[in-house]
């Protein structure tokens, strides 16, 4: 009498083929979590680039003489709310006389789950026209 060869998965093979499966599916949860939250940020952090170089434009395009020197205003930025802070003041004085203006836009807002701000920092130089 010849003895047949069972095939097939015992319940032990299942139940290790379960787990494994398991172990990797929380595994890529968890690396789809942390990449939302990185894009998040991400998009935070080039709508504060948009709104301060949108500002600086502002600024560069008003005239030399009348540039205050400094104000501070609350921003919207995606879904958060943040301090954008123009700084102006008077740096460089050229060999003919001119004095340049350096200007200065630091948007700050705070992340959410982050315990650091998001920061934003832009600076130039504006000459007398």
């Amino acid at each position: 009498m010849t003895k047949d060869k069972i095939t097939g998965f015992s319940l032990i093979e299942a139940m290790i083929a379960i787990i494994l499966l398991t172990l990797i599916l929380v595994g890529g949860m968890a690396y789809f979590f942390y990449a939302n939250d990185s894009l998040k940020v991400a998009n935070y952090r080039r709508i504060a680039a948009e709104i301060a170089q949108s500002s600086m434009e502002q600024i560069k395009s008003a005239n030399y003489t009348t540039l205050q020197s400094s104000f501070d205003s609350n921003v919207t930025i995606g879904t958060l709310t943040g301090n954008r802070t123009i700084s102006v003041s008077n740096q460089i004085q050229d060999a003919d006389g001119s004095v340049y203006k350096q200007v200065t836009v630091n948007l700050t807002w705070d992340q959410p789950n982050k315990s650091v701000p998001g920061q934003v920092v832009l600076d130039t130089y504006i000459a007398p026209k």
